[in-house]
């Protein structure tokens, strides 16, 4: 038995040692087809003060979903978060807008972290492929696809790299930058070596990086721009075409050449491409980053009062001119689930007759 064989059964026994109940949950996770028609699934979820980390991990499990929290999030933040027959999709995209985090889904995984490294995360694994796709057919079969992974908790980063790259088959240079931290359980499915790593290293701000026949491999620090170039075919009206996919996307850049198109832009924008190319109908989640939502049941309470604790909630100092001293003692009753700030205050408001204007750093109340 050779010394990298070794080392590669070791650190096999030490995360299988560790696994708990739960460490056949990667071989009932989706893939390909399945994931996205369970990403298009509607849900309802009520949580109430629920652990982030935990709620997750419960949701993981229903829906057969692989969701990653970044290394960097605060998994025992409580939340309180309702969805009531929305697609799986969109609820977790919501979510994530709600804690002013990003979320990336490739590779039949969601993974939930900072926007600046869900926004590139997925292209930069794409970019890898693409050059694995001009190596050798030794090389690429070196990285082909991995069964699903089951690490328990107190697992290592540098553990699960390591024995990645003994699965590969060739060192892993750069192993050694990869700050020491123990990690929670982690379920992954079936998926490439590349997006595996990827996966492994996104929560350091780390990638990976193939040489170009495939003959090493090393961790550098990941780029802080990522764009993918793809050539589609342009149809018999290329420039209309071209057109057409720029207010589609408008972040991407077209362009036509010899009447093809020539798209440069994220992993998802050619996603998206590719499936309408495909006939296939996609639906475009609009989020707006870090945009909050409210949950809030009142009974019986002086508006004045009400509308002054949530001020305080949002950090807005609350403005009345003293003529509307009455209106504000008038006693509301009301509900909102998952509503805007605008929209908790005209709930809040459009029953004794009053509106609001609100700002940055305050909200001030007036008659309509």
């Amino acid at each position: 038995m050779t010394e990298s064989i070794r080392r590669a059964v070791a650190l096999g026994i030490l995360i299988l040692a560790l696994a708990t109940d739960g460490a056949a949950a990667a071989e009932t996770l989706k893939t390909g087809a399945a994931f996205r028609e369970q990403l298009a699934t509607r849900i309802g979820i009520t949580w109430v003060n629920n652990p982030l980390r935990e709620a997750l991990a419960k949701l993981s499990d229903s829906t057969g979903i692989a969701i990653v929290l970044d290394r960097r999030v605060d998994p025992d933040q409580p939340i309180e978060f309702t969805v009531a027959n929305e697609p799986l999709e969109d609820a977790l995209r919501r979510l994530a807008s709600r804690l002013n985090l990003g979320v990336s889904i490739f590779d039949s995984t969601v993974y939930l972290g900072p926007t600046e490294t869900t926004a590139r995360l997925a292209t930069l694994a794409a970019l890898e492929h693409d050059k694995l796709a001009q190596m050798p057919r030794a090389a690429q079969a070196r990285f082909g696809s991995l069964p699903p992974l089951d690490a328990a908790a107190l697992s290592t980063p540098r553990e699960l790299l390591t024995a990645w790259a003994e699965q590969v088959g060739l060192e892993l240079r750069g192993v050694e930058h990869v700050p020491h931290d123990l990690w929670p359980e982690l379920h992954l499915p079936a998926q490439s070596s590349v997006s595996r790593a990827m996966l492994l290293l996104a929560g350091f701000d780390l990638a990976l990086e193939l040489a170009p026949d495939g003959s090493a491999m090393r961790i550098i620090p990941a780029p802080q721009e990522a764009v993918l170039t793809r050539e589609y075919p342009g149809g018999g009206k290329a420039a209309s075409n071209a057109q057409k996919l720029a207010e589609h996307f408008p972040a991407a850049h077209i362009e036509t050449r010899n009447g093809k198109l020539h798209v440069a832009a994220s992993w998802e924008v050619h996603d998206q491409i590719g499936r309408l190319l495909r006939g296939e109908k996609i639906t475009r989640t609009e989020v707006v980053a870090g945009e909050q939502r409210y949950t809030l049941n009142v009974e019986n309470q002086p508006l004045g009062a009400v509308a002054k604790a949530v001020g305080q909630r949002v950090g807005r100092e609350i403005e009345f001119d003293p003529s509307l001293s009455k209106k504000l003692e008038a006693r509301i009753s009301f509900k909102t689930n998952e509503a805007t700030l605008e929209e908790l205050f005209q709930q809040m408001l459009d029953p004794v007759g009053l509106t609001c204007e609100i700002n940055e750093q305050r909200i001030k109340i007036r008659a309509k």
